[in-house]
């Protein structure tokens, strides 16, 4: 929620497209991306002006942009272990620039798990895959970029306990 606003009136918006459900404007979890790959994210408070991608953003705004490929080829790996059967694995790569012009990209892609700790139905199997490519033009910071994200969540938080069972 944003100033008392639940997240049906906050517009979520990744690289200027917006998240929010299509049907009622709700915001999920699974909608974000690995934090590893952002470069910044903004809140605004307050209503939005007529430009908004959205009509839900009465309450505010939440925009999260995509880090810039890196300039020199390199890598990064992230692992995480953490009760409830918790485990995390990401791993990202730059191409470095590919051209004189300065073209270049990165991938990536993580993978999570984990139980609820209150009954051993609850579970949470998540894997997220994102690439961008990225071209400068000139030295005014105008560019190309194109990206893509695909993200799979499987969850059941909460199951229930049978009563009986004939």
């Amino acid at each position: 929620s944003v100033r008392g606003f639940d997240s049906t009136r906050v517009s979520y918006t990744l690289d200027g497209i917006q998240l929010n459900d299509s049907g009622n404007y709700e915001v999920y979890s699974n909608f974000s991306i690995d934090p590893e790959i952002l470069e910044q994210v903004n809140v605004g408070l307050g209503s939005t002006d007529v430009d908004s991608p959205t009509a839900s953003a009465t309450g505010g705004t939440v925009n999260q942009r995509t880090r810039i490929p890196g300039m020199d080829f390199g890598g990064r790996v992230v692992g995480t272990l953490g009760e409830s059967d918790y485990s995390r694995g990401f791993m990202m790569v730059d191409t470095g620039a590919l051209t004189a012009s300065g073209l270049r990209a990165f991938v990536s892609a993580s993978k999570t798990d984990y139980d609820n700790p209150f009954n051993n139905f609850g579970k949470v199997k998540r894997q997220q895959y994102n690439a961008r490519v990225y071209q400068p033009f000139g030295d005014n910071g105008d560019f190309v970029s194109v990206a893509a994200r695909y993200n799979r969540d499987r969850n059941n938080f909460f199951g229930s306990v049978t009563l009986r069972n004939d």
